[in-house]
Order: C-alpha cells, then sequence, then structure tokens
C-alpha cells in the first residue's frame, strides 16, 4: 500500500473511530486515538519479528525496528549521520511531503530526438526558488532519488539535466511509481506513460470461402504468427539482437519497449508450435481483438450473429386447462 492510500484510509478510520484512548486523564482526538493504537499495534508486531536492519554490505544492524524507533537505543553507523534516531527522521522525512503545501511537478520534455529532466515545486523551477524552509522539503525529494538517477542533484542549480536511455529506463521502472505514491506528478511525453510489450499477432486466412457450417470451420481456416510492437511487426532476429543489448527498456522507431526475457522466450516457443486454433478458440479471440481475420471469416461471423426477422406461422390452438 501505498503513502498516499494509507493517508486516505487513516482519515477514513478517523470518520469511524470513536475516541477511546486517555492520556493523563484526558480522552484524545479520533486521530490521536488511532494512531496510538496503530503504534502500539505496530510496536508489538515490530518486537515480535525481531529482525536484524541491514547496515551496509555484508553488515547488520543487530536491533530490532522495534528497539530503535521506540526504545530510542544509540547506535555506531557510518552509512548516514552518526545518531539513529536523526538517521531514522531523514530517512522517514520523505512522507512529510504527503501534509506538504508545495505541490511537486516532475517534468521530462522530448526536444528533436532528445529528452531532458525538470523539477518544478508550485509550477516554478526548483533552482529559482529562494525561500529557505521550501529548500529543505524539495531537497528531501532529490536526495531520496538521487541513487538511481545521479545527475537529479544538479536541479538545484540548473532548469533541466539531459536524460540517457539508461536514465529512462531506471527512472520509469524504479522511480516513477515511488514518485507517485508520495504525491509528486509525474508529466511524460506520449511514448513514455505506457510502455510497450512485444506481443504475438495472429492472422487466421480462410482456404475458401465456402464456409457450409461452424463445426467445420477450423478446418477452413490457415494461420500466421508474427511478434509485434505497436502497430509494427519485428523480425525475431531483430528481437533477440534488442535483447543481447542486455537492456530492459529500448527504443524502436518512435517506441520504448519493455524486455521480459522470459516472455519473450514464450512468445517464440509459440511461433515454433505454429498452434492450430479450435473453432471456439477462433471465435473468443476474433471477439477480444485478439487476432486478424480475412474479409471472408469476419463477414461468417457477422452472418452467424446478425438479428433476423423470423415470421412465425399463423397457429390454431388452445391453452390446456390448469
Amino acid at each position: 500500500i501505498s503513502p498516499v492510500d494509507m493517508q486516505k484510509q487513516l482519515q477514513l478510520l478517523n470518520t469511524i473511530t470513536p475516541p477511546f484512548v486517555k492520556h493523563n486523564k484526558k480522552i484524545l482526538d479520533k486521530m490521536s486515538s488511532n494512531l496510538t493504537l496503530l503504534s502500539a499495534t505496530l510496536s508489538s508486531f515490530t518486537k515480535m519479528i525481531d529482525f536484524p536492519l541491514k547496515k551496509g554490505i555484508n553488515n547488520r544492524i543487530n536491533q530490532t525496528v522495534h528497539s530503535l524507533i521506540f526504545l530510542g537505543n544509540k547506535i555506531k553507523e557510518h552509512f548516514e549521520l552518526n545518531e539513529n534516531i536523526r538517521s531514522l527522521d531523514r530517512y522517514f522525512s520523505i512522507f512529510d511531503i504527503l501534509h506538504s503545501n508545495i505541490k511537486f511537478e516532475l517534468l521530462i520534455k522530448k526536444r528533436k530526438d532528445e529528452y531532458f529532466l525538470k523539477f518544478f515545486a508550485n509550477k516554478q523551477e526548483i533552482c529559482n526558488i529562494k525561500d529557505s524552509d521550501s529548500k529543505i522539503e524539495i531537497y528531501k525529494v532529490v536526495i531520496k532519488f538521487a541513487t538511481s538517477l545521479p545527475n537529479i542533484e544538479s536541479l538545484i542549480k540548473n532548469p533541466e539535466i539531459k536524460l540517457t536511455l539508461d536514465d529512462i529506463e531506471k527512472f520509469l521502472l524504479e522511480q516513477k511509481e515511488n514518485l507517485l505514491d508520495i504525491g509528486v506528478a509525474v508529466i511524460l511525453p506520449k511514448e513514455l506513460q505506457e510502455l510497450i510489450k512485444p506481443k504475438l499477432s495472429i492472422k487466421a486466412k480462410a482456404k475458401s470461402k465456402n464456409f457450409k457450417s461452424f463445426l467445420s470451420i477450423d478446418k477452413m481456416v490457415e494461420y500466421g504468427f508474427d511478434i509485434k510492437i505497436g502497430d509494427d511487426v519485428i523480425d525475431a532476429k531483430e528481437l533477440q539482437k534488442l535483447l543481447k543489448e542486455g537492456k530492459r527498456v529500448v527504443k524502436f522507431k518512435e517506441n520504448f519497449v519493455y524486455l521480459d526475457e522470459k516472455e519473450i522466450s514464450k512468445l517464440f516457443k509459440q511461433i515454433e508450435k505454429q498452434k492450430k486454433l479450435s473453432k471456439f478458440e477462433l471465435l473468443h479471440k476474433s471477439f477480444n481483438n485478439e487476432i486478424e481475420l480475412d474479409a471472408s471469416i469476419k463477414e461468417y461471423f457477422e452472418s452467424i450473429f446478425e438479428q433476423k426477422r423470423l415470421t412465425l406461422p399463423p397457429i390454431n390452438a388452445n391453452l390446456r386447462e390448469y
């Protein structure tokens, strides 16, 4: 569940929960009651799992989440600040954006054949913001995503940065959803909004136009199998060449394509089998637009389901008495 969804669930809980927690003989309000109950539950759970935190490569912090967050035991660590409480505050401070008055927007813009990243806060480029409090909130976002987008920190001083194809891949697969989860608007050009996946394209061609019965139609049809990216057919060798580049996101003509080696392997196996469809599979795929039918098969299917007016013969009869 994302932080935004969590926030919505908490707000909904606050509307239906009565105040039920006392502190110093005072009844706490709904939100405080819920937060107290959730904190106690989380405390109990984290203490129960007794899972050591990761400190760094081949190194572990041998203290539980419970003791670090709720008991405040100090440890020495080298990957962030020296006091764990401040380190934890820095880690979780990204969620403060949910309550922020600043509306963040991340924009990827295309100029000619190159892509550029821009970052806005309240419709203003972050490099032009002077207010110190606003800058702190902006730094929280920028630092959070510096690992997968190494050049993002330069947006603090520059209006935009140029993205490589590797940058685009990391952003789309690793950071886009995280940004949306914490309430940052992401604006992308059309070709980056949804990655295309290679898919199997099946063509059905009639051997003869004389269809006598639906029950025998599978004997009257032959099939062709291709792999398509969008509306373009791609040769198997060309697709293999793209796979060998070792990238998960590649550019093919005007589209950005997501390559999953396992899924593509399944496509190749389906083409090798050249499976002949049953009459019901053919009908099902035609209903779902998963197959390309030639004109004669289309006409035949339309004739099967065409509404016809039938005139009943005159009937002279009496209903049986009950």
